[in-house]
């Protein structure tokens, strides 16, 4: 297995979300908004966390895209992991815990991250 990350412009996001990942010829391409490098660390951690719970539990990246597209047409407020609707909601919410744990050994206020995130 291959897995690319790469950083973007936040506006160049698929979906509108600061991380996000697909698959294509076997290789695992991963793209993080740019911003503060210890940000975007944890985002890393938190996507990759979340795409290997994902195909561990066999959930469909098309359906994963599928309810982000559809989620974010409808919404203008939250993330779609953090929807009980969304197919990989179990996986999104560890992702976060371990996302949360990595921000507290780097010293980084989880509320002074959020807000960076969300002003993109």
């Amino acid at each position: 297995m291959k897995i690319v990350i790469n950083t973007i412009n936040h506006k160049d996001q698929r979906v509108g979300e600061v991380g996000d990942y697909w698959e294509k010829d076997g290789t695992a391409t991963f793209v993080i908004s740019k911003m503060n490098k210890n940000y975007q660390a944890l985002v890393v951690l938190h996507e990759l966390a979340e795409y290997f719970l994902v195909k561990k539990n066999k959930i469909s990246l098309k359906a994963i895209d599928k309810f982000d597209k559809e989620f974010y047409e409808n919404n203008n407020f939250g993330e779609a992991g953090d929807s009980k609707n969304s197919p990989y909601y179990n996986q999104h919410k560890f992702a976060t815990k371990i996302e949360k744990m990595l921000a507290k050994e780097l010293g980084i206020s989880w509320d002074k991250y959020n807000k960076a995130v969300n002003s993109l």
